[in-house]
């Protein structure tokens, strides 16, 4: 989705005030999000959970 943005990890790091290296392991699933974390990037890239749950559905 945020390649579908236009964005760089590095720019939507800046918009929800994480690192680089946090969106990168966050993307690669070295991490497991809380709920506020998902939240965060959810509003950085101007979406809803609910579309990023279905898109993980859909995907399996």
């Amino acid at each position: 989705m945020r390649l579908k943005k236009g964005l760089t990890q590095s720019q939507l790091a800046a918009l929800v005030d994480k690192d680089q290296q946090s969106i990168q392991r966050f993307e690669k699933g070295r991490i497991n999000p809380t709920y506020l974390y998902l939240l965060e990037i959810c509003y950085g890239l101007e979406i809803k959970l609910v579309d990023v749950i279905d898109e993980i559905s859909e995907s399996r």
